[in-house]
């Protein structure tokens, strides 16, 4: 199987990704919810990222009380021992639904994907999480202009999500819309820089590849060629293959 998270081929029987570390095999949806869940999770205690909806090792800090789960979208607010305040938890079916597309995306069935995250478009609001995966969803199955609202309508919702600019931005630099693709990957970028540790090292590393696609793509080459370095220190393993795409040289340096 592949990778949902870098796309690297692992073994079937892995929990985690030997390249990225995400965790690849999740539990069965069903045992993760086989009691109820609680309506309120407020007076418990966040353990290290864990959410407290979905199970997932994906909480970011937001501010030094709020979290944002990147799995499911759920928010919490704690006071200063980490004790949950208040809360919005994103309802049990739809984690269910996260957890059953992932299987569909994790097997690069997208079509598959798609189809069940469609069955909730109408069902679901205000989750940026949700119209994040949708848009990607939407953009590995070739809707670019599906992809681009569900992008757009997430960036009103969290306009503090670095992964909705990153992901917009790529967007257009497929597109070949260079000029808008790099503008919106130096917002992503600019919030990653802001919190680097909030997220992933690979999302850091996919948006420095992003500016130098977006970078050669306006015949800026050179400075492309000195973002896709800065990319590979980073981890990006692909530098190559945009080298090969974009004309891009290593003597330049």
């Amino acid at each position: 199987m592949f990778c949902y998270k870098c796309g690297a081929q692992i073994p079937d029987d892995s929990l985690f990704c030997s390249k990225c570390g995400t965790k690849v095999k999740v539990e069965e949806p069903n045992k993760l919810v086989q009691n109820e869940m609680p309506t309120s999770f407020v007076g418990l205690r966040l353990i290290s990222r864990k959410c407290l909806c979905c199970g997932n090792d994906q909480l970011r800090k937001a501010s030094p009380t709020e979290y944002h789960c990147d799995y499911c979208g759920s928010d919490f607010i704690t006071d200063d021992s980490g004790i949950v305040a208040s809360c919005r938890v994103t309802p049990k079916e739809v984690v269910t639904l996260f957890f059953n597309a992932a299987k569909y995306e994790a097997k690069n069935d997208y079509a598959s994907e798609l189809k069940i995250l469609l069955e909730y478009r109408d069902k679901v609001s205000g989750n940026d999480i949700f119209l994040l995966k949708l848009g990607r969803s939407y953009r590995r199955n070739g809707f670019n202009r599906d992809a681009l609202e569900c992008y757009s309508e997430a960036q009103k919702i969290n306009p503090n999500n670095a992964n909705i600019y990153i992901n917009k931005g790529a967007l257009y630099i497929l597109s070949k819309d260079y000029e808008n693709g790099l503008r919106y990957v130096e917002q992503g970028l600019e919030l990653l820089e802001k919190d680097r540790i909030e997220y992933h090292p690979d999302e850091y590393s996919v948006a420095l590849s992003n500016k130098a696609c977006a970078l050669a793509g306006l015949g800026r080459k050179k400075e492309a060629e000195e973002w896709l370095r800065k990319a590979e220190k980073e981890g990006y393993e692909k530098g190559n293959k945009v080298r090969q795409m974009f004309g891009l040289k290593r003597k330049w340096f």
